[in-house]
């Protein structure tokens, strides 16, 4: 499964777009239904200093700077206090059932215990990464070992930049959210990237919902026709039980 992407550069903040039509009769103007897709919380983004450098440890320093690689991008410039904001559209996000099974390496319900933002190799682009503290795991067909109390890194294309003049640049994917420290997550990860082979090293979000006090809240900012928002605000219970169905004999949910 590989994702296609298309870059969409946006100048100032991101904001959702409001449409007014006005139709003949009586002078009178009509305004369509309010949009209800929920903002994107950019405080959720991690920041990084252009100025970061790898880590000195040899064994991290390599695993970083594979990590980075995977997002650098030919065709765009360093970013700099000239960039604008920008995000990239996912054509992908609109085929995606509530429940990807299918389109996931692993499947696992976690607490994100960490996040940092993490510039590319060339500078052209940033991602952040989540430390998740695994609660189950639910599926999983790679070679990595997962188990409840292991920690696993997962990625996301989008941070933010503080740069030297103290401008924040921001860059992320349209419609996705990043997942808050503290929170509980049911995650579907993939190994695509990307400007990547597939790789059992590294997990991308794919798409996620977090659990809070018994209910369950999508993480990206989809319009309430797309089939996630199905369970937006519903009993947790609710979700467990039909991704238990889909999973059959193979999950092992938390009690």
């Amino acid at each position: 499964m590989k994702r296609q992407f298309v870059l969409l550069l946006c100048v100032g903040a991101f904001l959702t777009t409001s449409l007014v039509a006005m139709f003949p009769g009586r002078g009178q103007v009509t305004a369509p239904p309010k949009y209800t897709r929920p903002e994107i919380d950019f405080n959720n983004f991690p920041i990084v200093e252009p100025t970061a450098s790898f880590p000195s440890d040899e064994s991290a320093k390599a695993i970083r700077a594979r990590k980075s690689k995977k997002y650098n991008n030919k065709s765009v410039a360093e970013i700099s206090e000239a960039s604008n904001v920008t995000f990239l559209v996912n054509e992908a996000l609109s085929s995606l059932s509530a429940l990807p099974v299918d389109k996931s390496s692993v499947v696992l319900i976690g607490e994100i215990a960490d996040a940092k933002a993490y510039l590319s190799e060339d500078k052209t682009a940033v991602y952040s990464e989540f430390d998740v503290r695994i609660q189950a795991v639910l599926k999983n067909t790679t070679s990595r070992s997962l188990s409840a109390g292991k920690s696993v890194s997962v990625e996301r294309f989008g941070g933010r930049v503080r740069l030297p003049s103290g401008k924040l640049f921001i860059a992320g994917v349209d419609n996705q959210d990043m997942p808050r420290v503290g929170g509980r997550y049911l995650l579907f990860l993939t190994n695509d990237f990307i400007n990547a082979n597939h790789s059992d090293e590294d997990f991308n979000i794919l798409m996620g919902y977090e659990l809070k006090a018994g209910k369950v809240f999508p993480l990206d900012r989809t319009s309430s026709k797309h089939p996630i928002a199905v369970y937006n605000e519903k009993d947790e219970s609710t979700l467990l039980t039909d991704l238990s169905s889909l999973l059959g004999a193979s999950a092992h949910l938390p009690h």
